[in-house]
């Protein structure tokens, strides 16, 4: 009975970790490719600069396959510009399983074209103090 016990609470855990992962995600827009999340907690603050992760669902596979990829983002919020840092790419939704691929170098500065995700994410974090 005790084994049981045990196997059934590693099981909750499980869920409840994985309820605590996806709950960091806000649902940022929807459009026919998927939906865009942010975690709306910046990752640092630093004058003008704010780090922030980013999640995109894909309605369907992308031509590598990938479902889900994960990127966090710098954003300069004075000069309305931004940058990747990292991005995760995943077969599964959610960013879930394992990592395809990833990208370790930041992009270069860019501006966020209207309507983009990155302008959404721009707005919302650079509204925070």
């Amino acid at each position: 009975m005790a084994a049981h016990t045990r196997k059934l609470s590693v099981a909750l855990v499980s869920v409840l970790l994985a309820c605590n992962a996806l709950a960091g995600w806000t649902p940022l827009r929807t459009t026919a490719r998927g939906i865009d999340y942010i975690d709306t907690e910046p990752l640092a603050v630093e004058r003008n600069l704010r780090r922030v992760s980013t999640l995109t669902d894909l309605a369907r596979p992308d031509s590598d396959g990938d479902r889900a990829y994960r990127t966090l983002l710098e954003i300069d919020c004075n000069n309305t510009i931004y940058r990747s840092i990292e991005s995760a790419f995943f077969a599964e939704p959610m960013a879930s399983g394992k990592s395809t691929a990833r990208t370790d170098s930041a992009s270069p500065w860019r501006q966020a074209p209207d309507g983009s995700a990155a302008a959404a994410v721009m707005k919302l974090v650079c509204a925070k103090p």
